[in-house]
């Protein structure tokens, strides 16, 4: 996720920071203090810019002035499967993902995130489904809804929780439904590839397809 309400111009004031700061309405807000080319400065909360005040920094000074420099981060989300506990301790919730040059790639939420698995997912998605007909005669089985959302959508969801962000789906009968739906992953910034099967291929046949795993 980077979503801009977590985003601030190191060259915005303190009073603009507070009002988005309030506007949020969540706890532990923190705002992540960037330049014009997005490379992230530092962090910055409330507690930030009372210390600030104490120093006698005004409403009208540039958030950079009182955000903390000295920030935890990530280069890649594999480092989660050693961080996330430590980052759970000292009860950090947002963690931001950046490049060597200390640009910010994306932002995560360590409360939506179970656990960090370093796998990819491989799901079979080819059948016709043949004991839900006539359910299935114009939609795959992966696709008929529970709830809100498609079925398949519920595995990708919850082993996103997990940290799985690769996956591979074989495709098969009305794959496009699947494929049109899902795209490449981008809206819920995973990677998704699809295996689409000529024929039947089996229970983990589709897997012998793929080559980096």
């Amino acid at each position: 996720m980077l979503k801009d309400k977590y985003l601030i111009k190191n060259s915005f004031t303190a009073k603009e920071a507070i009002t988005r700061i309030n506007e949020m309405g969540e706890i532990n807000n923190v705002l992540f203090v960037v330049d014009e080319k997005m490379k992230l400065l530092g962090t910055l909360t409330d507690g930030d810019i009372r210390r600030g005040f104490l120093k006698e920094k005004t409403i009208n000074d540039p958030v950079e002035t009182f955000m903390n420099p000295n920030y935890r981060f990530i280069e890649s989300e594999e480092e989660l499967q050693f961080k996330l506990p430590m980052f759970r301790q000292n009860k950090i919730r947002f963690v931001p993902v950046l490049e060597k040059d200390k640009t910010l790639q994306r932002i995560l939420d360590i409360e939506e995130m179970k656990f960090f698995l370093p796998v990819d997912a491989m799901i079979m998605a080819g059948g016709r489904g043949e004991r839900l007909r006539p359910l299935t005669d114009e939609m795959p089985k992966p696709m008929l809804k529970v709830g809100d959302k498609p079925i398949l959508e519920h595995a990708i969801d919850r082993l996103a929780k997990f940290g799985v962000k690769k996956y591979y789906i074989s495709l098969g009968y009305l794959g496009e439904k699947i494929s049109s739906h899902f795209g490449k992953g981008q809206a819920k910034e995973l990677h998704i590839q699809y295996v689409h099967e000529k024929e039947p291929l089996g229970t983990i046949g589709a897997a012998a397809s793929v080559n980096d795993f």
